[in-house]
C-alpha cells in the first residue's frame, strides 16, 4: 500500500512537472533535424541543455552525440523563453560518405531551468549546467585581468596576443562539455579589437571591460 502511494504521489508530481514545459525533436521541412523547447508555466526559461544524437552510416559505427547549452545570462540581451513561447534549434543532419544521403539528428532534453530557480529534467546536468556557469566567470574574471594590465599605450596586436596567451592558460572545460550558443569572452574581445580600427585602443578597452563587468553580472 505504502509503495502504491509513492508509486501515485511520483506519478502526480511528473504530471505536474511536465506541464511546464514541452519538447520535441522533429524533422524541420528542410529534411534536418530540429529541436523544440516550449515552456507553459508563467516563469520563463533562462536555460537548458540538449542531447543531440548523430546516427552513423555505417551500421558497426556507435551513434555520436554531443551536448548544445543555452544561457540567457550569458548572452548581451535577454534571450529568455517567456511564458507560452517556444525555441526552435536547428539541430543538424548526419552526413555520409554518398552524396545526398544524410539523416536528421534528433535531440532530447537533459534540464531546462526557470528564472524562479526551479528546473524540469535529470539534477546531475543542473550541476552541470552550473558548474558551466562557474568557468564562464572564471574566464571572463581572466579576460578582465588580462584588459587591466593594459594601460592603452600597447599596439591592437600586443592587445591581442596578450588576450590570446591569457585565454590559452585556462584549462578545457570538463565532461561532458557543452556547447554554449553564448559569445566566448577572449574571442569577442580579440574581435572587437581587431575590428574597431577607428577607435583608440584605450577607449576599446575601456568599452570591452565595461562589457565583460556586467556580462559577469548576469552571470551571478
Amino acid at each position: 500500500m505504502r509503495c502504491a502511494l509513492c508509486f501515485l504521489l511520483f506519478s502526480v508530481s511528473a504530471l505536474l512537472a511536465q506541464t511546464k514545459l514541452s519538447f520535441e525533436s522533429r524533422v524541420a521541412l528542410n529534411g534536418e533535424g530540429e529541436a523544440v523547447l516550449t515552456n507553459r508555466s508563467s516563469v520563463p526559461i533562462v536555460a537548458w541543455i540538449f542531447e543531440v544524437l548523430r546516427e552513423p552510416c555505417n551500421p558497426i559505427e556507435a551513434n555520436q552525440h554531443t551536448y548544445a547549452g543555452y544561457d540567457s545570462a550569458a548572452m548581451p540581451e535577454d534571450s529568455a523563453i517567456p511564458a507560452l513561447g517556444s525555441h526552435v534549434q536547428n539541430i543538424g543532419v548526419s552526413h555520409c560518405n554518398k552524396v545526398g544521403t544524410h539523416s536528421p539528428n534528433r535531440a532530447s532534453l537533459k534540464i531546462a531551468l526557470f528564472a524562479d530557480g526551479s528546473s524540469f529534467g535529470d539534477q546531475q546536468w543542473l550541476k552541470i549546467l552550473r558548474r558551466d556557469r562557474r568557468l564562464r566567470v572564471e574566464r571572463i574574471d581572466r579576460a578582465i585581468h588580462a584588459l587591466k594590465q593594459m594601460n592603452g599605450s600597447e599596439t591592437r596586436s600586443q592587445c591581442v596576443a596578450l588576450l590570446e596567451k591569457a585565454g590559452a592558460s585556462l584549462p578545457e572545460a570538463p565532461e561532458p562539455q557543452v556547447e554554449y550558443a553564448a559569445p566566448d569572452p577572449f574571442e569577442s574581445a580579440i574581435r572587437e579589437l581587431t575590428e574597431q580600427q577607428t577607435t583608440p585602443v584605450k577607449s576599446e578597452i575601456a568599452n570591452l571591460l565595461s562589457s565583460l563587468l556586467a556580462s559577469r553580472d548576469r552571470l551571478k
